[in-house]
């Protein structure tokens, strides 16, 4: 049983794929450590973190397909501007 989101995979590929990137993005100017649009990523690191972030967002998906089973039952909470009811 998962007891901390730091446990899931999803999680860690996802984190790792971030570190990543974070640690390439060092060596280019600074000008361009955001913008990830001058090629200083090789293809072969490109298609990398494009695997990891494809198993991260089905992950993600499968997720929200099985909420139950990542959250528990889900309980019905009342929309923010419903007005609540009062009887007279």
């Amino acid at each position: 049983m998962v007891r901390h989101f730091r446990e899931l995979r999803v999680y860690q590929d996802a984190f790792g794929a971030a570190m990543t990137i974070f640690q390439l993005s060092r060596s280019w100017p600074q000008e361009e450590r955001y913008a990830h649009s001058c090629g200083y990523l090789s293809k072969e690191q490109l298609s990398e973190l494009d695997q990891v972030y494809e198993y991260v967002s089905g992950g993600l998906v499968t997720m929200m397909d099985n909420a139950e089973g990542w959250c528990g039952p889900a309980k019905k909470l009342p929309h923010p501007h419903t007005p609540k009811r009062t009887h007279s």
